[in-house]
């Protein structure tokens, strides 16, 4: 059985339905500049819109109360002030931040069963895989990240001996340095203040 998780919670007596709508990557919109006398236009720039995914859900219940129950737990679990995290078990290692658009369209009753159609927003439209960790064997190493967009790492960096500065650079030559470094020949580390 297909599940979804939003805001890191699964409800069991949620059943996915076929029908699920989602594209297969944000829309994307070009703006262009045309020149008079010149065939075609120039890509000025593009802008990549939000993401919607559609996915129709049921449920079955007891009696009257049940369902009123269940209703009002569907909306405390579902209304969010931010996008918050949105996996489907059918999509694994993939988390999209999302929260609710509009209502549960087509709401149905049918005899004890309940579905309707919810509607999640992405307004990040990127598709997010599992944290990856990358430990340093020694003071060079490379991470290589597989995705289709630019991701931002994180570094922790854990001083275990004195040292005057760390520094992280990337292939550009572009880098990030704390401290500073000295020359060993002309000079030495001192510790300003000793600890006793």
């Amino acid at each position: 059985m297909q599940t979804l998780s939003f805001n890191n919670v699964t409800k069991p007596w949620i059943y996915l339905l076929e029908g699920r709508q989602k594209a297969p990557f944000a829309p994307r919109t070009n703006s262009l500049l045309y020149v008079a006398g010149m065939p075609g236009a120039y890509i000025e720039s593009s802008e990549t819109g939000v993401l919607y995914i559609t996915q129709p859900v049921g449920f079955v219940v007891e009696d009257d109360v049940d369902a009123l129950n269940k209703v009002d737990e569907l909306a405390s679990w579902l209304l969010t002030s931010e996008p918050v995290p949105l996996t489907f078990s059918d999509e694994p290692n993939r988390t999209y931040y999302a929260k609710i658009d509009g209502t549960i369209e087509e709401f149905r009753k049918f005899v004890n069963q309940r579905r309707g159609t919810i509607t999640f927003i992405c307004p990040d439209p990127h598709k997010y895989g599992p944290e990856l960790e990358a430990i340093f064997p020694s003071d060079v190493t490379n991470v290589t990240v597989n995705g289709t967009a630019a991701t931002k790492p994180v570094f922790e960096l854990e001083v275990l001996a004195p040292i005057t500065f760390a520094m992280i650079q990337n292939q550009l030559g572009e880098y990030m340095m704390i401290g500073r470094p000295i020359d060993v020949v002309d000079s030495d580390a001192f510790t300003k203040y000793e600890r006793i």
